[in-house]
């Protein structure tokens, strides 16, 4: 029955997520004819240079795509604006275990995106696809070129070709850019940045410096109180009387979630850890006549302090609205835990020490502003590890509600 709720909920969430609203922002794109468009590009923060983009004409209408062969340039106001050219790229590599021994860029003609971060007399463009990071630049109208850096070995040893900072040197002569301004300058983006914006500035430039709107919010703390509906049998090796199922035993759960939002494909994906203490007593009890009253009943008391560690994908619906998803890896620590077989007269005939154990979990839920609501499933686990005569499975449905203190 658990299980099946779960699923309920799951297909659920996933069929509303299709459905989803996706999120297109106010832009343009110019056609290879110099043609411009208004319409709403869908905003897929893009953590590496896209080849292609969705849009729409008006907001609600068939969503369309454009390719890289198609268009000039696309832009989201205020937020990001990419550029198609054809140039020179080296994409030697700056692992370690694949350095080359040659201190030269290996160029190959590519039509690209190119991501604009400043816009002037002097522009800086980049472009990354997984670990590889490049910047090119441009003045005025002139080609747009790669600004050389690349790691080689030589002699047993890590060299840098850093090219760059005599491009830079060449082609921004400014007398508020020193020498020694330039031979400290990383091949980074936000150094590159100041450099182009205090060329523009000395030039009396007009320009424009893009940059992504992004959620400064990346780290929440909720509290997380919930219910637990838990299933547990046990058995033991030759010995059927004692065998004892616990079915829908209701527990209850108090939990404090730490959440970090990683800062890429708009804020969608976290990770988290969320220390719990966890508290189900209960009892169930089978006719036998191996015990005097012809009754054996057993008792669970179960008290953990439970670590859920896991990684969360949110579906935004609007701006404070959003389901989400997650997995997660459970490690518990058990406190005066255990399970105790006793007599109708109350006589103890045995007790058994729970054991701490590691289980998986899964989740689904839903979230408005600071409220949230989840469904989360902790698969089958043995609590029983300590004792090599008896097998036994746990597991547990929870209902966690949430409110996020910031």
């Amino acid at each position: 029955m658990n299980k099946l709720l779960f699923i309920v909920v799951l297909l659920s969430i996933i069929g509303i997520e299709s459905n989803a609203q996706v999120i297109f922002e106010k832009g343009y794109f110019i056609n290879k004819e110099g043609q411009k468009t208004e319409c709403f590009i869908k905003n897929s923060d893009w953590r590496n240079n896209p080849s292609s983009f969705d849009f729409q004409t008006t907001l609600g209408a068939q969503t369309q795509k454009k390719v890289i062969e198609d268009v000039k340039e696309f832009c989201i106001y205020n937020q990001a604006k990419f550029v198609s050219g054809k140039v020179q790229i080296d994409r030697s590599s700056s692992s370690v275990d694949q350095l080359s021994s040659d201190r030269n860029p290996v160029f190959e003609e590519e039509t690209l995106f190119l991501k604009v971060l400043v816009e002037g007399k002097a522009s800086l463009y980049s472009y990354q696809y997984g670990n590889l990071k490049r910047f090119f630049i441009q003045i005025q109208d002139s080609p747009i070129e790669q600004l050389i850096y690349k790691c080689f070995e030589f002699q047993d040893r890590i060299q840098e070709n850093n090219s760059y900072k005599n491009q830079i040197i060449t082609q921004l002569k400014c007398t508020s850019i020193g020498f020694k301004e330039i031979e400290n300058l990383r091949y980074d983006k936000n150094q590159l940045e100041q450099i182009f914006v205090k060329y523009n500035d000395c030039s009396n430039s007009t320009y424009t410096v893009y940059e992504s709107k992004r959620n400064t919010d990346f780290f929440h703390l909720s509290i997380r109180p919930g219910i637990t509906n838990n299933n547990f049998d046990m058995e033991k090796s030759g010995i059927d009387y004692r065998d004892s199922k616990f079915e829908n035993k209701i527990g209850f759960r108090l939990g404090a979630e730490l959440e970090l939002v990683l800062p890429f494909n708009k804020n969608k994906w976290s990770v988290f850890a969320e220390p719990t203490f966890q508290y189900l007593k209960a009892e169930t009890s089978r006719e036998t006549d191996m015990v005097f009253g012809g009754k054996l009943i057993t008792k669970i008391n179960y008290n953990a302090v439970e670590l859920p560690i896991g990684v969360r994908h949110y579906f935004f619906l609007n701006d404070k609205s959003k389901l989400f998803v997650n997995g997660c890896a459970l490690v518990n620590v058990m406190h005066n835990s255990e399970l105790k077989f006793e007599q109708t007269n109350g006589a103890e005939l045995s007790s058994l020490d729970i054991s701490s154990n590691i289980c998986l979990g899964i989740g689904a839920g839903y979230k408005y502003d600071k409220y949230s609501l989840e469904v989360r499933y902790y698969l089958n686990r043995d609590i029983l590890t300590d004792y090599v005569d008896w097998n036994s499975n746990f597991k547990s449905l929870n209902i966690v509600f949430g409110y996020t203190l910031f």
